[in-house]
């Protein structure tokens, strides 16, 4: 079908039809109905953010499982402070469930949404009910809110020193850590090395948090990760679903 007259089908769906395809068309799903869903967003994030706070829609098998990870993308192409709080629930559920599709693109998310984010993140990060991961993830969004936001930075790193700090699991002292390391601040210097030698006796999922790593650090400069500036839409995009399509052959 030619893109114009795809784009015509995809208009002519109601509502309800067009979001059907998120629990039916498994990641063949097609950018133009995602560009549809987004220019109807004053009807949408209703039923999206349903999603994203339903542990059943988390926990589904097959194709159903599909909706989650498309509710999370989708809303994050609306942005703005509406989308906020479905997209924490789906940092929540989208670690329980280790469903890292979500997990892995909502730092790039929330660093586009930018300052309107950061209240909920903070609340998460810190947290102490939620798991190490779940905060890890939190501030690794805020670290992306700080590299996309210059003028937000010193207080969202605040936040993060905050949760290195105070944290009781090492995993999210360590993943703060983290965080801090790809900025690189004068002041959280000799902070950061006083974490490196109080997490080297652990060896648990934390990714290793040495004194070298704040060495290399500190050598190389402030140097924001490039997935925080990642376009999680191009999991849509023509060739990236080609790519999927060989891989399932292959396999």
């Amino acid at each position: 079908m030619p893109d114009q007259a795809r784009d015509l089908w995809y208009r002519s769906l109601t509502d309800a039809e067009l979001l059907r395809l998120l629990e039916t068309e498994e990641d063949r799903l097609r950018r133009q109905a995602v560009d549809e869903m987004v220019g109807r967003a004053g009807r949408m994030v209703e039923p999206l953010a349903r999603v994203c706070a339903d542990g059943d829609a988390w926990a589904a098998e097959g194709a159903p499982a599909w909706y989650p990870v498309h509710a999370t993308y989708v809303l994050g192409a609306i942005g703005g402070r509406r989308v906020v709080r479905p997209l924490l629930d789906a940092l929540v559920f989208g670690n329980l469930y280790a469903n890292h599709l979500v997990t892995e693109e909502l730092p790039p998310i929330f660093g586009a949404i930018g300052p309107g984010a950061v209240r909920g993140l903070r609340a998460l990060a810190l947290d102490e009910t939620l798991s190490g991961t779940a905060r890890w993830i939190a501030a690794d969004c805020l670290g992306a809110v700080a590299a996309r936001h210059e003028a937000a930075a010193g207080p969202v790193l605040g936040c993060v020193r905050r949760m290195a700090e105070q944290a009781q699991e090492a995993v999210a002292r360590g993943g703060a850590g983290l965080v801090l390391l790809h900025f690189a601040r004068l002041e959280d210097r000799a902070f950061l090395y006083q974490l490196a030698d109080e997490l080297d006796c652990y060896d648990d999922d934390l990714h290793p948090f040495g004194v070298e790593w704040v060495d290399d650090a500190y050598a190389r400069g402030p140097a924001a990760p490039r997935r925080y500036f990642r376009d999680w839409l191009e999991f849509y995009a023509p060739w990236e679903r080609a790519m999927r399509r060989r891989a399932q052959r292959s396999a």
